[in-house]
């Protein structure tokens, strides 16, 4: 086993770190040499200037790489840019810059090629593979074809974080960016709630429209960068386990206090979403962490009572008239009362069994990716539940993966999320058997937030592909992660004896 070579990958010796030094000084003296001698245009020269200033840091060390593609991705703030100002290669930029990081290190040192890349390659290649079939026989081929250079696009960025984040100081790193996120939206979107300046986006990371709450109610919803809230919700619950573990089991106390500040902060703002299914989702994960890691254990217990109690106290009201509308989904009390009145309900029930009924049809291999959208009105049309004529979509992942790619796309969508599930559970109990608690109760926590996220794609359909596969890109990289840091435990144990026998040999010498 290279244990030593990978543990040694992100670690970049002193003679490389002299070469960036060294190109970086190259790289000033040029821009300031263009600029003296007026060079036209300034802002190429500074786009390139960045360009490879970005690209030696990057080589330094790859995991800054991938945390900024974190950062930007988890933010939507790719979205924003391209929006707002017209940048609309974020992503291409950020998929080139750490390709060709990682392609010059393999040539640089040649004994740090990548292990155990062979399987995130094969699932995520086979999913892009039925989607890519999938635009032969769609409806509408530029629809699918469109989809699946985004899925393309995704499952690169998937890849790229599995094959970085390879020990726990990289793991560590990526937690904490995402915790980051959750603090920096988080924060925003309370202090938008709390002010009440719903009319003010700020910079297009806090958006919140006035929407149906309940029966004749009406209320702001937080729908942050995402502008749904519903997404926006299933983007946050995810760091809600992740907060609880690192306020358990951080050793600083500063970063004790800023897992308590995200925990806060997420869960406000899943709350405030007014979302029935990320309130159930983040409900979920947060009762199975605490009966599968903490039983018995009443400190655990008492936070998240006292947490509890402090939510129904400062919660709006129209939080409890939203979430009661969920009776509605129990047979009998919907009879009782004249059935379900709640049109969001009635309206996703139409789009669930439309989803079943394109399912009939075309089982093998489905209507297409993107499809669903451009054939529900001539389902429902003749379903009649849903009076609503424009355009809808599946709003359940499972049902869309269902109706667009049929069974093949179901058999490969599930054998990504068991594989992934089942090693993250896997390397999980290795880790924790080993003594290794820390890098073990991360794994654990990150484990219940993808469990989460899935959880709530049940309500909701992949209208933003990118959170998931940078989700899935993480839980793929665990595996490899987990054998590393379990090779590096072995080898240190088998040394200490040595050690401790050689320094005594020393001693007795003197």
């Amino acid at each position: 086993m290279n244990t030593q070579v990978e543990v040694s990958a992100s670690k970049t010796s002193p003679k490389s770190i002299s070469v960036v030094i060294a190109f970086a000084g190259v790289v000033v003296s040029v821009t300031a040499g263009l600029f003296i001698a007026g060079m036209a245009n300034t802002l190429q020269v500074l786009v390139v200037a960045f360009g490879v200033t970005a690209f030696l840091v990057t080589f330094a060390r790859l995991e800054w790489g991938v945390a900024v593609m974190l950062f930007v991705l988890y933010t939507q703030a790719y979205i924003i840019v391209g929006e707002r100002y017209g940048v609309t290669n974020v992503v291409q930029g950020l998929i080139m810059l750490l390709v060709l990081s990682m392609g010059t290190r393999w040539i640089v040192y040649n004994h740090e090629i990548p292990q155990g890349w062979m399987r995130p390659l094969f699932l995520v290649a086979f999913y892009c593979m039925v989607g890519l079939i999938s635009v032969l026989y769609a409806v509408d081929p530029a629809v699918a074809y469109y989809i699946e250079v985004e899925l393309l696009k995704s499952g690169i960025i998937a890849l790229i974080i599995a094959v970085v984040l390879r020990n726990e100081k990289s793991f560590h790193l990526a937690i904490w960016v995402l915790l980051a996120v959750g603090i920096f939206l988080g924060t925003l979107s309370i202090f938008q709630f709390v002010t009440g300046t719903y009319s003010n986006d700020y910079g297009g990371y806090a958006v919140a429209a006035l929407q149906n709450i309940a029966g004749q109610s009406d209320d702001y919803r937080l729908g942050g960068p995402l502008q749904d809230p519903n997404y926006y919700a299933q983007l946050m619950l995810v760091l809600v386990p992740l907060a609880l573990d690192r306020l358990w089991n951080e050793k600083q106390s500063i970063l004790r206090v800023l897992a308590a500040w995200a925990f806060i902060a997420c869960t406000f703002t899943v709350l405030l979403t007014y979302s029935r299914g990320g309130f159930l989702s983040m409900m979920a994960v947060v009762i199975a962490m605490l009966a599968v890691f903490h039983r018995g254990q009443l400190r655990y217990l008492l936070v998240v009572l006292i947490v509890g109690l402090f939510l129904v106290n400062v919660l709006p009201s129209k939080f409890t008239e939203r979430i009661s509308t969920l009776t509605e989904l129990i047979p009998s009390l919907s009879s009782s009362n004249g059935g379900v009145r709640d049109s969001s309900i009635r309206g996703r029930t139409s789009e669930a069994i439309v989803a079943l009924q394109m399912f009939a049809d075309y089982p093998i291999l489905g209507v297409g990716l993107g499809n669903y959208p451009g054939l529900y009105q001539k389902y429902s049309q003749r379903l009649g539940i849903d009076a609503r004529s424009e355009v809808r979509q599946a709003h359940s992942l499972y049902l869309e993966v269902a109706a667009e790619t049929g069974l093949l796309g179901l058999f490969s969508f599930g054998l990504l999320l068991w594989v992934v599930l089942k090693s993250m559970w896997k390397a999980q109990r290795s880790l924790a058997r080993a003594g290794l608690t820390s890098v073990s109760n991360m794994v654990a926590a990150y484990a219940f937030g993808f469990l989460g996220y899935l959880l709530a794609a049940i309500f909701i359909h992949s209208a933003y592909p990118r959170n998931f596969w940078v989700l899935a890109g993480i839980a793929l990289s665990i595996p490899r992660m987990a054998e590393i840091e379990l090779e590096t435990a072995e080898e240190a144990r088998r040394n200490r004896p040595f050690s401790i026998e050689r320094s005594g040999i020393s001693q007795n010498r003197k």
